[in-house]
Formats: structure tokens, sequence, C-alpha cells
């Protein structure tokens, strides 16, 4: 099968262009270009996609230049690395310099080396991720699968290259449970009994990573899927072992993505961390050196939980209400609402968001000055108070705020 025609078919004619013109390039140097990784795996089940992900059995830096030169554009080369990234417009296409690697000991990065492109399939994660199609002489189009990556995809299997894989890189016992998820796939048994042998490895890669995997879960589209499954495995009592995630967790999250219009990686933090007390949920997003932002959100929502019953009161008014959520962000609001056991609640969290939190009194602080509020302190007073009353509906006009205020004076004796 010829492997070019499929990519050209599921590609723009501009990109495609531009990476033929790559792989011409490359012919004219004597360093074969490949197609590697998950756009392979892919196109193989007949799933479109934009990404390149290129290796070439040379000179990645020197290559994206020569592309430069010929078609115009920028070339940003990582010389560490041995990647580079050509932009032209709104073209982008990134380049490795193909390469094998060596790990000194589990969880470090490991050292890489220039290597031929089977060294650089060899240290890939699973066997669907380890196949290429060349682009460029002497078979372009045909597809390089030395370890069965093709059957597995047939077969909806995930599994990992050799027995140490997770001994190498434990994230890989993450990413696992990420492609079984995502693809609707199975680990198969060697590799489960191989998870459950390596699961201790997981704390040695460091948090920032560990937690880079837990906000790569977030940003699927089902995360409760692969926090479900990472539970089952053990993942989640070996990194954060005080961790407790509700049994609710599919349905919270799948109220979410119906009740809200954007469901972003914070909201799912949050209703993760909903049945967790708050101490404890505080400690492991510090522990885990989470964004400032998104503490700020989890512990927000954390918040309000830990006030639900107040916020159930019969007779509360809209004022009220609004002093409740008045200094906690959207997000934490929004949190709150699709997880809020009473219905009474989620009904003031409804208002709030669609109504009160956009309330505001006609009259400025300098308009109640020229009333006879004095500059200062009282300004504030007043509007607040003044905010007060249009939230619950005493004034609904310009002329009645007005009033309202000169009345306030009167009583006040200012």
């Amino acid at each position: 099968m010829d492997y070019l025609k499929i990519l050209e078919e599921q590609t723009s004619p501009r990109l495609w262009a531009l990476v033929r013109r790559l792989g011409e390039l490359a012919e004219a140097r004597r360093t074969p270009l490949f197609l590697v990784g998950g756009r392979v795996r892919d196109l193989l089940l007949d799933k479109g996609g934009v990404d390149f992900d290129l290796v070439v059995e040379g000179d990645a830096l020197e290559l994206v230049r020569a592309l430069a030169v010929d078609q115009g554009g920028e070339a940003v080369v990582h010389p560490r690395f041995g990647t580079a990234t050509y932009r032209h417009d709104d073209l982008a296409v990134d380049l490795a310099t193909s390469r094998a690697e060596d790990y000194s000991r589990p969880g470090v990065l490991p050292d890489v080396r220039p290597g031929p492109i089977e060294e650089d399939l060899k240290r890939r994660d699973f066997t669907v991720n380890a196949m290429a199609i060349p682009l460029s002489p002497p078979n372009p189009g045909s597809l390089l699968d030395q370890f069965g990556g093709r059957e597995d995809l047939s077969n909806g299997l995930i599994r990992i290259l050799h027995e140490g894989s997770f001994v190498d890189d434990p994230t890989r016992i993450m990413r696992a449970i990420r492609y079984e998820q995502r693809l609707g796939f199975e680990i198969e048994p060697e590799t489960l009994d191989l998870i459950a042998r390596d699961l201790h490895l997981l704390p040695a890669v460091g948090i920032d990573r560990l937690r880079r995997e837990i906000e790569l879960f977030l940003l699927e589209r089902e995360p409760e899927l692969h926090f479900g499954r990472a539970v089952e495995l053990g993942i989640v009592n070996v990194i954060e072992p005080e961790l407790r995630l509700g049994d609710g967790l599919s349905t919270l999250f799948a109220s979410a993505r119906r009740d809200l219009e954007n469901v972003d990686s914070t909201i799912y933090l949050s209703l993760l961390l909903y049945a967790t007390e708050k101490q404890r949920a505080h400690s492991f997003l510090k522990r885990f050196r989470f964004p400032k932002d998104w503490i700020q959100t989890v512990v927000g929502m954390l918040d309000l939980r830990d006030r639900e019953t107040e916020l159930a009161g019969p007779r509360l008014r809209p004022s009220e209400v609004y002093g409740f959520f008045k200094g906690c962000g959207r997000q934490s609001v929004q949190a709150f609402g699709v997880a809020a056991q009473r219905g009474i609640v989620r009904s003031r969290v409804s208002d709030y968001l669609n109504g009160l939190s956009g309330v505001q009194p006609d009259l400025s602080g300098k308009d109640l000055m020229s009333i006879g509020v004095p500059r200062g302190p009282w300004v504030g007073k007043f509007l607040n108070r003044l905010l007060n009353a249009r939230l619950d509906g005493v004034v609904g006009s310009r002329e009645e705020e007005a009033n309202l205020v000169k009345k306030w004076l009167e009583e006040a004796a200012i």
C-alpha cells in the first residue's frame, strides 16, 4: 500500500507541498526522511490529522535551514536536542534527528546520540507509536514496522516494546492508560504485568513530570476514564496515597460537559478533588506544584462546598446569595454548581452566574458625591448598599437609586 497517497488525501495542499519539498531536499543530501509516531498510527486507524512528526537520518537543523532558504520562512533550531521547527505564515513542521538513547537509572531523562531510524523507533513507548513511513527513497510510502504495531492496532492492544520500558521511563505507565482509554483499546496482559511490577518506580520521575502526566489526563476528552483506570491499576495510591477520589467522578465529569459551555482542566481538577478534605487537597496541589491560579480555583470550590448547607437556607435574599460567591473565581463557582448536592444550591449558582454576577448600580461614585455623599469610605459603603438594593429589587432605576441615597443621607445625618 502506498501510504503517501493516503497522506496526501488527508493533508492540505500547502502543507503537503512543503513536506514533499522537504523530502526532496533530504533525498538530495542522502539523508532519509520519515514520518513517525502518532501520525502514522492515526493514518492506519483511518483518522485524519494535521501534525507531522518528522525524523531524518542526518542533521535535522541543516535540513530545516535548507528548507527556509528554499521556501522562505523561519528556521528555529535547538542544537542541544537535535530538533528544529520550520515556520512560514500559518504552516509549521517539526523535525528531529533520529537518535538512540540510554538510561543511567530509572526515571531520569535519557542520554541521547544520533542513530539510525531503527534505533529511533526502538526508544519509543508502545508498538502502535513505533512505526514510520519513509518520505524519501529508497522506499517512499512503505511502512516500517519492526515491532508489530500494525497488528496491535488491528487487535486494539497497547503493548510496550521491551521488558525494561517502564524501568527506563515509568511515566509510560500513565501514557499506557492515555492511549488505552483514548483509542478504546486494552493494555495487553504482559504489559499489565509489567505495570504492576514497576509501579513503585513512578515517584522516581519527579514531581514535575508526574504533574505533567496528570495535566495530560485532564486534557483528554473523558478524563474520568483515565483517572478511573489509574485508580484500578493502583497508580493513584502510589503517587499520592492520601488522595481519595470519589466514586461519583464519572457522573460529575459528564455533568460538567453537559451543563457548561467550556470545561477546562481547572474545572476537571476541582471536580477530581471534590470529595477530598480541603487541607489534604491543598497539600496535594502544593506538593505537585500546580499553577497558582489552578490552586485558587480548586480551593475556592472547596470553600463553597464546605458552606453548601448555609447556601441552601430557604430565606436567602439575592444579595446574600451574591455575597456567598463574591470574590470567588467564576470557574470555582461553576465547578461547585456541577457538584453541589442540593437542587436549591445548584439553582442559586445558576442565578449568580447567569444574572446576579452582572448586576451593577446605575449611579457611580462620582454621582454619589454630586448628591452629597462625602468623598472617601462613605462612597464605597453607599455603593455596596446600593448594589444590594439593586440585587434585592428594592430599586430598579437611576431615579429610584438617587432617592434611596438621599434617604440614607438624611438617616445618617451626614
